[in-house]
């Protein structure tokens, strides 16, 4: 297996159509954290979508909660995939099987009108799009703004050569979240690749306990760190499951 570490090889619509096609069972329990998560922040939240790739269904979770959310990815490939879905273009990945099933998960009917309200909910709550780097010590650059929740989601395990890079990168991230502030993150489990298409990039294999003791290295609040696992759901998948977290960094109040 040829393991690729170049990201400008890296095609965001042959990720989609592998990852994003269907909400089968990991993308269906993916959703049901997010819901679950965004149940427990404040409306008026400033949020982050760090390293989101070409995807949306974290926005269209978050948009129906918070106020503004912030997109950043550091391939200009990604970011344009964004901006298509944005302006609505006719090439646009359809997202709209993942909307029906977050209205579902929220409890609301997934009708036609439902669903094109929280597509144009979603649109309106995204303000900006913007490059980042998890390597760099400031990764959306100086003088960003500290966020009220910061999301990422099979990001930093792919974008890092190995576990103390990983540390580094979570760390940076971490870093742009203000005291108190919540951090929603998933991450593939016991991976050391991943595929897309007939490509396949690295991944840093992770578990449980390499996210808990890492994230209270980070200056997350030990008592408010949950993690929970599921297992992958096709065979072909090269990782073991998928692993969510949800939890606040220390200051601020915490409640």
């Amino acid at each position: 297996m040829s393991v690729q570490s170049d990201y400008n090889g890296f095609d965001p619509r042959s990720y989609l159509q592998e990852y994003y096609a269907d909400v089968g069972p990991e993308n269906l329990a993916l959703l049901r954290f997010l819901v679950r998560a965004f149940r427990q922040i404040p409306p008026d939240s400033l949020t982050l979508d760090f390293g989101g790739g070409p995807t949306l269904y974290a926005s269209l979770v978050a948009a129906g909660r918070v106020r503004e959310i912030h997109l950043a990815d550091y391939s200009p490939a990604n970011l344009k995939q964004v901006r298509l879905w944005l302006g609505q273009a006719s090439e646009a990945f359809d997202w709209t099987p993942f909307v029906r099933a977050i209205l579902e998960l929220e409890g609301l009917a997934p009708t036609l009108q439902a669903v094109a309200n929280r597509e144009a909910q979603t649109r309106r709550a995204i303000t900006c799009v913007m490059p980042c780097d998890a390597k760099a010590a400031h990764p959306l650059g100086e003088g960003s703004p500290l966020y009220d929740v910061v999301m990422t989601n099979f990001c930093l395990e792919a974008a890092a050569q190995n576990k103390e890079e990983w540390q580094r990168c979570l760390a940076n991230v971490v870093s742009l979240l203000r005291p108190g502030g919540y951090l929603l993150l998933s991450a593939i489990k016991g991976a050391c690749a991943y595929h897309v298409g007939s490509a396949t990039f690295g991944a840093v294999p992770l578990d449980e306990d390499d996210l808990r003791e890492t994230l209270m290295a980070c200056g997350l609040a030990a008592d408010t760190i949950a993690i929970e696992s599921v297992p992958a759901d096709r065979s072909e998948r090269i990782y073991t499951g998928l692993m969510f977290v949800s939890a606040r960094r220390h200051g601020g109040e915490v409640g």
